[in-house]
């Protein structure tokens, strides 16, 4: 069995530095797949975009079956700003340990311009895109090339159904915790029809997707793990470094990260019913550390502005409606609300008890923050998302934030969308009104900042929930409020 020599970090470089004379080039005659995550740009993003390239790049009779056209270049690209990537230290961190230089990446703004002023990408006739761990193509890059690649584990949008190769598992009926797992199972399909094994360094990346998205293959439903990660798992394993049990660049690459290893205390209840059919306990218990320091390094936020926060995980979408079409954005955010407007997530302090007058001075702030985002990203509805864990229970929680832009045709619809949010019936987010566990002057905290009629300003509303259904993250919430928006215009 012949194995591939390219290794990963030389890939990168030759194909960002193969692009970027592509794009600058003037009509070019070959033909140039960009393949990119979320705009999120998180670990399952990246790493989907970067092996999906390397995929049909070095197994070209597995892409050749899908119609895609022999010589085609394929190049990953990160829809994260390189100003950004700091935002996301869990990715450095794999980086690091891959020994992948930040430089070799291609990032967005590495192209020299903005999809959504300029024609300059138009002009390359053989350029297409490719879109992994989302659905459809971000609202900044309009219609400006065909997408013939989807790979996704997210809600179906029904967008780009003549891609040549689509593969869409969305959560209501066909679940998978992580778009790797789809990816790495893909790369086994393709080894079966070729003499080629997958590359370690690939191997280990979407390995290190796959355990921070299912905390280290946590099956359902106790957690997001199903049978198709399961089988990424089982078959990522024994061509990984773990394939010796001596992961020592992990190790190495959390220590640098400030990340030891799992204690008893930190470790995952040893519950034997979540072991992932096909997987021993003993690979679990050794890719268990590395989970461990994917997670921990991935909720450490205290280096980060509000404005960080709410661009670290943020993604966009069109709505479309009878009458009209709005931007909706939706940021997740991995602190409780308190501990953001305190300040005390970047001191890693609970939120003290405090005066009115400084509680709304601190919500005032907030708000103000929150809506300069909103405005900066050309959004008419902002949801901010809100997960943490419960201090003195450490049971999972949610708080959920609704920014809503009225237009003169529309003034009074947010009421109706605060109805049709809180009766959603399937699936139901559970919404009350926010109550924090900081008292302010004697009495539980509401949100300040509000006028009775839940203004921010003349045309910007907004309502502060508590969410129940703590099972709802993005992919949940987004299709809700696509739903919910879609009717009331």
């Amino acid at each position: 069995m012949a194995t591939s020599t390219i290794d990963l970090p030389r890939f990168l470089s030759w194909r960002k530095e193969q692009t970027l004379a592509y794009i600058q080039s003037a009509g070019p005659t070959s033909r140039l797949m960009l393949i990119m995550g979320n705009e999120a740009g998180d670990l399952d993003s990246a790493a989907s975009a970067i092996a999906m390239s390397y995929l049909l790049t070095y197994y070209p009779e597995f892409g050749s079956q899908f119609g895609f056209y022999p010589g085609t270049m394929y190049a990953p690209l990160i829809q994260t700003p390189r100003t950004s990537l700091s935002q996301r230290r869990e990715n450095l961190m794999v980086y690091d340990a891959l020994n992948i230089p930040v430089d070799s990446l291609l990032c967005v703004d590495d192209l020299g311009v903005d999809p959504q002023l300029s024609n300059k990408l138009s002009l390359h006739e053989h350029m297409t895109f490719g879109i992994v761990d989302h659905a459809r193509l971000g609202p900044e890059w309009g219609d400006i090339k065909p997408v013939e690649l989807v790979v996704d584990h997210h809600e179906d949008e029904n967008a780009h159904e003549t891609a040549r190769l689509r593969i869409v598992r969305s959560p209501s009926n066909d679940p998978v915790g992580s778009c790797s797992s789809i990816v790495a199972n893909l790369f086994k399909q393709a080894a079966e029809q070729t003499d080629q094994r997958i590359n370690r360094d690939v191997a280990d990346l979407l390995l290190s997707a796959i355990l921070l998205d299912t905390k280290n293959l946590r099956m359902t439903p106790s957690g997001k793990a199903t049978p198709t990660d399961a089988a990424a798992y089982a078959y990522l394993i024994p061509h990984s470094s773990f394939r010796f049990f001596e992961p020592n660049r992990f190790h190495e690459a959390a220590q640098r990260y400030g990340v030891g290893s799992v204690t008893g205390m930190d470790a995952e209840p040893d519950d034997p019913s979540s072991v992932a059919p096909g997987a021993s306990r003993e690979a679990e218990e050794h890719t268990r550390d590395w989970a461990y320091a994917l997670r921990t390094v991935k909720m450490r936020v205290d280096h980060l502005t509000s404005q960080d926060l709410l661009a670290r995980d943020f993604k966009a979408t069109w709505v479309n409606t009878a009458k009209q079409r709005r931007m909706l954005g939706l940021a997740s955010v991995p602190i409780s609300l308190i501990s953001w407007l305190s300040g005390s997530y970047a001191t890693n302090t609970p939120p003290e008890n405090t005066s009115k007058d400084v509680a709304e001075e601190q919500w005032k702030q907030w708000w103000n923050s929150v809506d300069q985002f909103r405005i900066a990203k050309r959004l008419d509805v902002l949801v901010v998302l809100c997960s943490y864990s419960d201090r003195e229970t450490g049971k999972g929680r949610r708080d959920l934030v609704l920014v809503y832009a009225s237009s003169g045709q529309d003034q009074s619809s947010f009421s109706q969308v605060l109805e049709q949010l809180v009766m959603h019936p399937d699936p139901s987010l559970d919404l009350t009104p926010y109550v924090s566990p900081r008292i302010v002057d004697g009495m539980p905290e509401h949100a300040f900042g509000l006028t009775t009629d839940d203004r921010l300003n003349e045309h910007v509303h907004a309502a502060v929930f508590a969410q129940g259904n703590t099972k709802a993250n993005r992919k949940v919430v987004q299709p809700v409020m696509v739903d919910v928006l879609s009717n009331i215009y």
